[in-house]
């Protein structure tokens, strides 16, 4: 098989993985596609009656935006795999940029199925404003949960200072075609992320109410354990990503590719504990606790936003996700350097775009 035919599948092989990462997109999400857990009698994050998701009303509700989100998920992930540029990088930025599009054709549909329900439900009585103060936790739980949630924790943020020190002690090997110049910004990104993503768990672990989530402090820690589980792999996938691919140049040629192709099976094993975890947090969910924010505690249907609440996380209305608190202004300065980090590192990558098609295309020509 020649080099030209072989990098040919590859690039095929690469489309439809990444086109099935769309696709499975909605599988993960904490709170789609199906009828999922609601809180205090809420659908869709609107207070409504006890039996109204099982009304007529209710099933039609649901099915329009299901029947909307697939069909608008399906049209996307082809228009990716049909009109995605040849070259494993750009094809990357694509698949980011696809991923994000997917994430927000769900919160504008989710907008517009709470808009419904609020239509057909009409005026509701609300609870009053949650200033309660954060309860002790209880029994504490087995060391096995316990090292679980610590890892979950802290591997976000840890992965990506390994990998820096795995790139200082190597510094001298890295190839300079691959730029290294531009590598701490990859990192940097990384690390962005993962900040983020470890103080939003230190945060569910150490700084939430315990009665919000379940109606015992033990069920509410192995609740807000396994969730912070869920997304302490589910924020693996990129961080992994990001970090494989600066690590990449460091091994060269066959061995390269064997990187990335391990990269690619741990991402498929991360999908499916995901889904694993997913499956066990609707079994240990509490369907008698309580939504105790009033609705303008929450913002565009699913921000939250509570200066008088000392709680840093709070469980979403609809699903088996969380909210932070927005009010609290140490999560603003983590959000502040995320989102630096992370805008600094996207308008790198975006100065490189010219470069890598044009890098693409000579391999391409060089080899036919």
């Amino acid at each position: 098989m020649s080099d030209a035919t072989s990098i040919r599948l590859m690039d095929l092989g690469l489309r439809i993985v990444q086109a099935s990462l769309i696709l499975l997109a909605p599988k993960l999400w904490p709170w789609l596609p199906g009828r999922v857990p609601e809180r205090g009698s809420t659908f869709f994050g609107v207070r409504v009656p006890p039996d109204f998701a099982w009304s007529d009303a209710g099933r039609n509700i649901l099915r329009t935006f299901r029947r909307r989100l697939w069909i608008c998920i399906f049209a996307l992930a082809s228009v990716y795999a049909g009109a995605v540029p040849e070259g494993a990088a750009v094809q990357g930025l694509w698949l980011f940029g696809a991923l994000m599009a997917s994430w927000l054709i769900s919160w504008v549909l989710y907008g517009v199925a709470r808009l419904r329900t609020r239509i057909e439900v009409g005026a509701t009585s609300e609870p009053s404003v949650r200033t309660a103060t954060l309860l002790p936790e209880g029994k504490p739980q087995s060391h096995g949960m316990a090292f679980a949630g610590w890892i979950a924790m802290t591997a976000p943020l840890g992965v990506p200072i390994i990998t820096a020190i795995l790139l200082a002690m190597n510094w001298s090997r890295y190839p300079a075609r691959f730029h290294p110049e531009r590598v701490p910004l990859q990192i940097v990104m990384a690390a962005s992320f993962g900040l983020l993503m470890t103080a939003t768990l230190f945060g569910l672990r150490y700084r939430a109410r315990a009665s919000d989530w379940a109606s015992t402090p033990g069920a509410s820690l192995r609740y807000r354990t396994y969730l912070g589980l869920q997304m302490g792999v589910a924020s693996l996938a990129p961080i992994l990503g990001l970090c494989a691919l600066t690590l990449g140049p460091l091994f060269g040629g066959f061995l390269e590719g064997i990187w990335f192709g391990v990269n690619f099976l741990v991402l498929f094993v991360l999908i499916g504990l995901i889904h694993r975890i997913k499956s066990k947090l609707v079994k240990v969910f509490d369907p008698q606790s309580v939504d105790p924010m009033a609705d303008h505690c929450w913002k565009w249907t699913c921000f939250y936003y509570n200066p008088n609440d000392p709680a840093w996380v709070v469980p979403t209305r609809s699903g088996i996700t969380c909210s932070l608190n927005h009010a609290r202004p140490i999560l603003w300065a983590v959000y502040l350097l995320a989102t630096a980090g992370t805008l600094l590192s996207l308008v790198q990558v975006a100065q490189r775009v010219p470069e890598m098609i044009r890098t693409d295309s000579a391999i391409r020509e060089l080899l036919h």
